[in-house]
């Protein structure tokens, strides 16, 4: 089939005009109009998730038999009118597959595209028994805020006379959120590689909403390899969004509402309880029933909210990150990673989020395994952990100040060695403790710090008592809030209010079974320690720090030396030798690990420098707020340069 050429001076695009149709089975007719964003547009866009590329369904498409794929051909289907034609703008069809100027060219009117329809049309799939009455569930809780997910309170909501205590309805509710585009990022080739490099190029602080990859080894004549917005951008750009099983539809703003209202209902308001025992009986009933799973299916709509309300106050590190934890099913990924393909393209991302920010922020995302090929300082998003398990203590960062008001000033002085400027504030002792559970690290850990001492003894490194500095530094400084709506954060200072973190302490030392049947208030801080404590441990340092988590006490330490003891939190890996350092630009302290790399060549001044890999980030509760470099320029003294390879 011929196109007619778009004039990329006009900013034009293809409009799909969808014929109407009486009977679902009616042969699919479509033809194409031009229109231009230099003028006014009337249009709606389609979103979904491909499935199996293969084209094989017949469309006319300006009077010419065209194969598309089978989602595509079903939501066209679906969308049609019975009375008159419907005006869409989907990329397989309305994009030139065939002609690479033309692809590349409508890549940048991408955001235009999305943001400039009237409508979002996010394609879910057929219709299956059950999806009607997920869709007037989350209508009715998106409708009325008063509505509580037990049919047994009043008012609750009920359809056809079940709520969320049946099992019936709660694997609806899963099927609903199981559909493919739920986790779609992108569906093409080494999508993460493409997605950094697509990223890096971007000024920092706005989130690029074109993130559309071509395989360049793959033929360009082939309809099979099309351009694709991931769902998250789709839908942060419109102005209004409807979601579509069959032809049964929901608002999305309705179906937000629902998940806040939920939320509110399940765990807010079992934390302002007027009685403690029947908020923990709500909660106790959430978690019965299976409430937590429906908790996260609802966060797919919180997910896509946060998008759109942060997607330019957020940096481009965190977006990478964020969309690297989901799901990405093309083995190519793979293949890439082990070649290497990945390392220049995620070595550009970090380089140059530190150059842009002028900030260490991407230091803090070195979490989980990473590949030999990378430099230490590089974050490895082909295997990204789940973002979720620690994103809470990034989100952190710009609350801390290890490193004072300095910036970040690198130069490459080598082949993938980067210089920095630092000081280092202490030597790793040992880290004497194997991965445990973090209710496990908890309970050793303060045993340790506890040992021969009352909680209210004060903290030298501070002057609080010990019991505060504790709670704070387990939970890495960070708090959390109940509010009417969403659960709001805070830099945890000054603490009052201890009950809530007794609680905690009181739930881990019953049996195993109840431990997740916390008080309201309590609930809040098992949500903050696990994301603090994960990937990190206890360790011990040579001036009498404890970085960390760990179980037994150290026979050969002094209960002297115990008592003047620091803490705070560090990667698990660390081990005797590794070094603590405070350096120009980060919010946080670092651990670093001296290596020799006889590769660099000297200098001016004939000195090869310090090297060393960074293992990652750190919270140490007397240094959090730039207390050691205070100290060293108090002295005198003054950051010096130290190469990370």
């Amino acid at each position: 089939m011929g196109y007619t050429p778009l004039d990329p001076t006009q900013k034009e695009i293809r409009l799909l005009h969808l014929a109407s149709a009486l009977n679902h089975d009616d042969p699919l007719v479509c033809s194409f109009s031009l229109a231009s964003f230099e003028k006014d547009v009337d249009y709606e866009a389609l979103s979904y998730a491909w499935g199996d590329v293969t084209p094989v369904m017949p469309v006319s498409l300006e009077g010419k038999e065209v194969l598309i794929t089978k989602n595509l051909h079903s939501a066209l289907c679906h969308l049609r009118y019975r009375d008159q034609q419907r005006i869409l703008w989907t990329d397989a069809l309305c994009i030139n597959q065939t002609d690479l100027r033309e692809r590349t060219h409508q890549v940048s009117l991408m955001s235009s595209i999305y943001s400039r329809a009237k409508l979002v049309l996010v394609w879910l799939g057929e219709a299956w028994e059950g999806c009607e009455l997920v869709m007037e569930m989350l209508k009715q809780l998106g409708r009325n805020e008063s509505l509580h997910v037990f049919k047994s309170l009043n008012p609750g909501f009920s359809i056809h006379g079940m709520d969320l205590r049946s099992a019936e309805l709660r694997d609806h509710l899963y099927r609903f959120f199981s559909s493919p585009w739920w986790n779609r990022l992108c569906e093409c080739p080494d999508s993460v590689s493409r997605l950094c490099s697509s990223l890096c190029s971007w000024p920092e602080g706005m989130l690029p909403l074109t993130l559309v990859a071509f395989d360049t080894q793959q033929d360009v004549t082939s309809t099979n390899h099309q351009p694709l917005l991931g769902t998250v951008q789709e839908h942060a750009l419109a102005n209004d969004v409807v979601f579509q099983y069959g032809q049964h539809t929901l608002d999305v703003e309705l179906a937000i509402s629902a998940r806040t209202n939920f939320f509110t209902h399940v765990v807010v308001t079992a934390a302002h309880s007027p009685s403690l025992t029947n908020g923990v009986a709500l909660l106790r009933e959430e978690e019965k029933h299976g409430y937590q799973k429906t908790g996260e299916c609802l966060n797919a709509l919180w997910f896509l909210h946060v998008v759109q309300a942060h997607m330019k106050l957020r940096s481009i590190i965190y977006w990478i990150s964020l969309f690297a934890s989901r799901e990405v099913t093309d083995p190519r990924d793979k293949v890439y990673g082990l070649l290497g393909l990945a390392v220049e393209v995620f070595y550009a991302a970090a380089l140059g989020s530190i150059k842009r920010n002028k900030n260490l922020d991407v230091l803090s995302y070195l979490v989980g395994e990473r590949s030999h090929q990378l430099p230490s300082f590089v974050p490895d998003w082909a295997h990204q952990p789940d973002f979720k398990e620690y994103r809470l203590r990034v989100n952190f960062l710009d609350a801390f100040s290890a490193a004072t008001d300095t910036i970040a000033t690198v130069k490459e002085v080598a082949t993938r060695k980067l210089a920095v400027r630092g000081i280092l504030v202490d030597t790793i002792l040992e880290n004497p403790f194997p991965d445990e559970t973090w209710e496990e690290k908890f309970k050793k850990c303060q045993l340790l710090f506890y040992k021969g001492n009352s909680p209210k003894v004060i903290y030298r490194h501070t002057g609080e008592p010990r019991e505060i500095a504790w709670w704070i530094t387990v939970c890495g400084g960070m708090n959390l809030h109940p509010d009417r709506d969403e659960v709001t954060f805070s830099r945890m200072m000054c603490l009052k209010d201890l009950d809530k973190f007794r609680e905690f302490e009181s739930r881990l030392k019953t049996p195993t079974l109840d431990r997740n049947h916390l008080a309201p208030k309590a609930y809040y801080v098992k949500q903050i320690f696990p994301n603090a404590t994960y990937g990190r441990s206890l360790i011990f340092t040579e001036r009498g720090y404890i970085v960390g988590f760990g179980p037994e006490p150290i026979s050969s330490m002094d209960r002297l030396m115990i008592f003047s003891l620091d803490i705070g939190l560090a990667p698990a890996q660390c081990q005797k030798g590794d070094l603590v350092a405070v350096l120009a630009g980060g919010k946080v302290p670092y651990i670093l690990r001296p290596k020799a790399s006889p590769s660099i060549s000297p200098g001016e001044d004939g000195n090869l420098g310090r090297c060393y890999t960074i293992l990652g980030d750190a919270y140490i509760h007397s240094i959090i707020d730039g207390e050691a470099l205070k100290e060293v320029e108090q002295r005198g003294g003054e950051m010096e340069e130290i190469i990370l390879v």
